[in-house]
């Protein structure tokens, strides 16, 4: 029978503190550690390590995290076009 592949990585961070929700936790995450988690739940899903019920909550906690990641690359994107608004030098209108 074949061995189920090992990863040093197979838990992603669902644990929450008391009081705190899954979306408080994804909220506070970085984008690289967001894109970590991703990673390892694909990693997970792929390769048979979890069932389907489990898999399906990774799906969904997944969908939470991508959106989160979208949420800050949007941020990066609008403050990149203030600043090279405000580093514009003035159009000469003569």
């Amino acid at each position: 029978m074949p061995s189920k592949k090992t990863n040093s990585k197979t838990k992603s961070t669902t644990n929450t503190e008391p009081g705190r929700s899954a979306g408080d936790a994804i909220a506070d995450l970085s984008f690289e550690n967001a894109m970590e988690d991703l990673d390892t739940m694909i990693e997970r899903i792929e390769s048979g390590e979890i069932g389907l019920e489990e898999s399906l909550n990774e799906y969904e906690r997944g969908m939470a995290l991508f959106g989160h990641c979208r949420s800050i690359l949007k941020q990066a994107e609008q403050r990149f076009e203030k600043l090279r608004i405000k580093d514009q030098p003035p159009s000469d209108s003569s």
